[in-house]
Order: structure tokens, then C-alpha cells, then sequence
């Protein structure tokens, strides 16, 4: 089965369409990378004019060096001068007493952000299997697994992606056990790989305070 090569054929999980016409560029400057046990979060200029952040793991088979897989957890974020350009205290004095007098709304969970409660779960498999069937990943052993239809593929690899609601991401949280992903190969065989979510959950974690 081919494999997958480095983070050049892995799509910046929030500008997929892009990645389906050429390769992922190189990290720029900006980007900036944090390890979580298997994880990594990532965060940089993604789209034109776009910022976001993903977290990220490879699936390499025992006894290679490259990935045969590639996931990607990630979201849209602010870009950093947005960030830092917050009006003052004294400015927004008005605004907190408008917004203490509406009627409490309900907190959003820590997997959420205000004006974007999904997460998008993109994954590169090889080039060389079935496409119909799709995906399925297999995190909480007491849930049906997740289908996820491929979108297209490119020479280095196929893509899948899917947005995931708070309960769909609940459910790669807190598990001691690795996810499985499987897909099939052209000759119609279940293939499945072993999906570490070593570090995964303090990885979201600290996506969602991006």
C-alpha cells in the first residue's frame, strides 16, 4: 500500500480546498507548535487573510518512517492582531452593563466558541483505496463509529472531512484506549489502523482557548 509523505501532503485542516489542488506549503513564520503527548497543536495563517489552528497526529505503521495516515483536528481562530487590538476597560464599561442586565444564556462548553461550535475532523488516508465506503473512525468502543465520506483526492493522497458537533468531539475525549480508522482497499478488505489519542485531550483542550 503507498504511503503518505511528510506534512507535505497534509491539507491545513480549515483551507481543505486549497490543499485538494496542491500540497500543504511549508510552515511559515507565524506558525507556532505545541506537543501534546502524540498531538500537536499548530496554529498559522491558513486561507488568505485567514487564521486558524489544528491539532494534529500521524499514524506510521510499525517498522517505516512515514505516515500512512494523517488527522487533523481544527477551527478557525482570530488572527493575533485581532486579539491584542481589544478595547479598553473604560470603553466597553456601557456594553458589560447592556449585557448584565440580559437574561444569563447558556455558558457554551469548552469545545465551544462563540459564533463556531463545530470542529472540523479532516483525515488523509493513501491514494490506492475504495472511495465509496467512505471512513469510519472508532473512538468510544460504546458509541457507533463515525462514517465519513472521502471528498476527493489528489495525487499524494485522499481526503476526508467531517464537522463535528460538541457530543461528535466528546466522544475522542478522556479515552485511555487508541481510536481505529478503517477504510477499504481496492480488492474490498477492511483496512484498519490504530489512532493514538495519547495527549489528544489536552490538545483540544487547549484549541478550544485559542
Amino acid at each position: 500500500m503507498r504511503k503518505l509523505s511528510t506534512l507535505t501532503a497534509l491539507a491545513f485542516v480549515v483551507s481543505v480546498g486549497a490543499a485538494m489542488a496542491e500540497a500543504r506549503p511549508a510552515a511559515s513564520a507565524a506558525d507556532n507548535v505545541a506537543t501534546f503527548g502524540d498531538w500537536k497543536l499548530r496554529c498559522g495563517e491558513g486561507a488568505p487573510g485567514e487564521w486558524a489552528c489544528e491539532v494534529i497526529a500521524s499514524v506510521v505503521p510499525p517498522g517505516q518512517t512515514e505516515p500512512i495516515a494523517q488527522v487533523a483536528f481544527g477551527r478557525n481562530i482570530q488572527p493575533p492582531s485581532a486579539q491584542k487590538d481589544k478595547p479598553a476597560p473604560g470603553k466597553t464599561a456601557d456594553k458589560d452593563k447592556q449585557t448584565a442586565e440580559k437574561p444569563a444564556e447558556k455558558t457554551a462548553s469548552k469545545d465551544e466558541k462563540a459564533g463556531e461550535k463545530t470542529t472540523r475532523l479532516v483525515i488523509l488516508v493513501p491514494v490506492n483505496i475504495t472511495i465509496a465506503p467512505g471512513i469510519e473512525v472508532l473512538a468510544d468502543p460504546g458509541q457507533p463509529p463515525l462514517k465519513i465520506p472521502l471528498k476527493t483526492c489528489i495525487q499524494a493522497a485522499c481526503f476526508s472531512e467531517i464537522e463535528l458537533n460538541d457530543d461528535q468531539l466528546h466522544l475522542f475525549r478522556n479515552r485511555p484506549q487508541p481510536a481505529q480508522i478503517t477504510f477499504t482497499d481496492p480488492r474490498g478488505n477492511a483496512v484498519k489502523i490504530i489512532l493514538s489519542l495519547k495527549g489528544l485531550d489536552q490538545a483540544l483542550d487547549a484549541l478550544a482557548k485559542r
